[in-house]
């Protein structure tokens, strides 16, 4: 029998995607799955972007929490950007109290291990969040994602 684990895979999610979307500007595509969003961002986003594309993933976040104790956002973020002040004031500002929920984890994957340094240290920097994790790969984050169903219960089988 295979590990169910092993089932949670880039491809597993695009292949099952309950719907996706790419955003008008190209930087943004997202599929979801069941409680699973999976987002690929790039490029550099202006004031105007990120307001945008933040308020899209928000109103995903509140959808999925209407059907699921636990929302998992797993952003790629290796043709991310490092961003601006500008851009880091706003996830300061607006997205403070939503970095603090506890139904909310966010894992950023980026393979360029300075950038990955450079995101983990801005998430201390801002507020040693709890609930977001930076990783090189996604395989580790779905065996985070899948730690998490198992010590928490939370199910994202169908």
């Amino acid at each position: 029998m295979t590990d169910p684990s092993r089932m949670l895979t880039i491809r597993f999610i695009k292949e099952n995607a309950d719907f996706h979307y790419l955003s008008q500007d190209k930087r943004m595509l997202v599929w979801v799955w069941h409680q699973v969003l999976l987002i690929k961002m790039s490029g550099t986003w202006t004031p105007e972007i990120t307001v945008t594309h933040l308020h899209e993933l928000w109103r995903d976040f509140v959808n999925l929490r209407q059907h699921w104790s636990k929302v998992f956002a797993i952003i790629g973020c290796n043709r991310f950007m490092i961003q601006s002040e500008v851009f880091r004031s706003h996830l300061k500002i607006d997205w403070d109290h939503r970095f603090k929920r506890n139904d909310l984890v966010i894992c950023l994957i980026d393979n360029n291990a300075l950038r990955r340094a450079i995101r983990s240290a801005m998430t201390e920097l801002v507020g040693n969040y709890k609930n977001i994790f930076v990783f090189k790969n996604y395989n580790e984050i779905f065996d985070q994602i899948w730690m998490q169903i198992l010590t928490e219960e939370v199910d994202i089988k169908r």
